[in-house]
C-alpha cells in the first residue's frame, strides 16, 4: 500500500517535466557584423528621414509567424523577435543605411538645416513560408523637404529570398530581403540629395 503514494509522486514529477516548455531563442533582423563599406571609403554621410508607416495587422509582434498554407499561420514556439517586428524592421534598415551606405537616419528635420530626403514606408507583406521563402513587399514614397521639382516619388517593391527550414534560416532570408530594400532606398535618397531625379 505504501507504493501507491510513491507512485503518485513519481507520476506528478513526470507530468511536471512533460509540461515544461522548451527554451526560447531570440532573433533580430540586424546582423551582428555589418560591412561598413561607406565608412571605409571615407564617403561623407548623407542625412535622411525614414518613417515606417504601417505593417499588416497581426504581424507587428515579437512572435515569429510561419505560413503553413494559403489560409493558416502558426506561431514559431521556439523563437521570438527581440522586439516587435516593426521596430526590428526599422532598426535593421537604419543600421544598413548607415553602415553600408553612409546615410544617417534622422527622426525629424531641423528648420536651420538643408533639406533632407524623406522616405515613408508601408509594409504590405512580410510572409514567411515554411521551409521555402521569405517575401517582403512594400510601398514607399520619397519626398524632399525642399520640394524641388521631380523630387517626389511613389514606388512599390517586392523581395523574395529562399529560406532554409530552420528558424535561423528564416531570419537569414529576412535579413537578406531587408538589405535589398535598403539598397533600393539608398539609391533614391542619394539621387535626391544630389539634386538628381530619383527613380523606382
Amino acid at each position: 500500500m505504501r507504493l501507491l503514494p510513491l507512485l503518485c509522486v513519481m507520476l506528478a514529477i513526470f507530468a511536471m517535466c512533460g509540461c515544461r516548455s522548451a527554451p526560447i531563442s531570440y532573433y533580430t533582423l540586424t546582423p551582428a557584423d555589418r560591412d561598413s563599406t561607406a565608412t571605409k571609403s571615407g564617403r561623407p554621410a548623407i542625412k535622411a528621414i525614414l518613417v515606417l508607416r504601417s505593417l499588416p495587422a497581426g504581424i507587428d509582434t515579437t512572435q515569429i509567424l510561419i505560413r503553413t498554407d494559403d489560409t493558416r499561420l502558426r506561431v514559431e514556439e521556439g523563437g521570438r523577435w527581440v522586439a516587435p517586428l516593426g521596430d526590428e524592421l526599422r532598426g535593421a534598415l537604419v543600421d544598413a543605411l548607415r553602415h553600408q551606405y553612409g546615410i544617417i537616419v534622422l527622426d525629424s528635420a531641423r528648420h536651420d538645416e538643408a533639406p533632407v530626403p524623406r522616405i515613408d514606408l508601408t509594409v504590405r507583406k512580410f510572409d514567411v513560408a515554411e521551409g521555402a521563402s521569405v517575401t517582403l513587399a512594400v510601398d514607399w514614397a520619397l519626398s524632399n523637404t525642399g520640394h524641388e521639382p521631380g523630387s517626389s516619388l511613389s514606388c512599390q517593391a517586392e523581395f523574395k529570398e529562399t529560406s532554409a527550414s530552420t528558424v535561423s534560416g528564416v531570419v537569414a532570408a529576412a535579413q537578406a530581403a531587408v538589405l535589398k530594400l535598403s539598397r533600393v532606398l539608398e539609391v533614391a535618397i542619394e539621387a535626391s540629395s544630389n539634386g538628381a531625379t530619383p527613380t523606382c
